[in-house]
């Protein structure tokens, strides 16, 4: 569907854009690692508790990382994780507090790519 096609649902308001700012969620590093989809994952799920819950915890990035390699048979490699199987970790083992598995590169069994 192309933009020009697309009209927005009436439960929008005619807004121009939807401010999810308050929700506070920081920039993450990903320092190096093939990390970004399980950045993302874990932001976005923060964000989903934080509106549902008031929940101002940090939940870990790397954890949905290693399982996602893991799943893909790809355990040990810093080579980036498909989107899916990040999502399917996280819906069948759920995400872990950061303080669980704290996001140290330095601490993996593998080097970071870059």
């Amino acid at each position: 569907m192309s933009m020009s096609t697309y009209t927005k649902p009436a439960y929008i308001n005619n807004a121009t854009t939807i401010d999810y700012s308050y929700l506070g969620n920081h920039i993450e590093d990903q320092l190096g690692l093939g990390a970004c989809v399980p950045n993302s994952l874990t932001s976005h799920l923060e964000s989903m508790m934080r509106m549902a819950h008031q929940y101002t915890g940090e939940l870990s990035r790397l954890g949905p990382y290693q399982d996602g390699l893991i799943y893909e048979q790809r355990p040990g490699l810093d080579s980036g994780l498909v989107p899916i199987s990040g999502l399917i970790v996280a819906q069948e083992t759920g995400v872990g507090y950061e303080s669980t598995l704290p996001y140290i590169p330095s601490n993996l069994p593998y080097a970071p790519s870059s």
